[in-house]
């Protein structure tokens, strides 16, 4: 038929759009294996694993399909995760600064939900920040950040 190519974008409906999460393994060593066992063998199939360090802590960023199931696996396992609804934010570690955040996105008629401490190391903080419109607040809070960053660079060359 003439509209026979639109087929395949019908059945892309329905597939599960990827989603990013961050989880805090308790492994030190190897954190990104013991997340991936964790998960493969319980039959979620992880796209993306990476591990990035903060401070000493390592963390690890997947990349599934299966967020709900690998978030509520990892939590029998007594692993803290942060699904793809949560902002996470990673700040200089100073008074004010999630604040800041927190002001900007309420004046932009964002409403925060909930803002919290994941990890702290003395130079940065990694904070989750849950509100009503998670992908505007990602955008928004990436450029609050950059132009955060910029402004602390200017202040110390002067």
């Amino acid at each position: 038929e003439f509209l026979s190519f639109l087929k395949p974008i019908e059945k892309r409906k329905h597939m599960r759009r990827s989603r990013r999460m961050l989880v805090i393994p308790k492994a030190k060593e190897n954190p990104k294996k013991e997340v991936n066992e964790i998960l493969t063998n319980n039959g979620i199939k992880v796209e993306k694993i990476e591990t990035e360090l903060i401070g000493n802590e390592a963390v690890v960023w997947i990349t599934t399909a299966q967020e709900k199931k690998a978030k509520s696996v990892l939590s029998k396992k007594d692993i803290k995760s942060f699904t793809s609804d949560v902002v996470i934010v990673k700040l200089q570690d100073k008074p004010g600064e999630l604040a800041k955040i927190a002001r900007i996105l309420s004046s932009s008629d964002i409403m925060l939900k909930d803002a919290h401490l994941i990890l702290k190391d003395g130079k940065s903080a990694l904070y989750g920040i849950t509100t009503n419109r998670p992908k505007e607040t990602a955008k928004m809070v990436e450029k609050i950040v950059n132009f955060m960053e910029s402004e602390d660079k200017q202040e110390k060359s002067i």
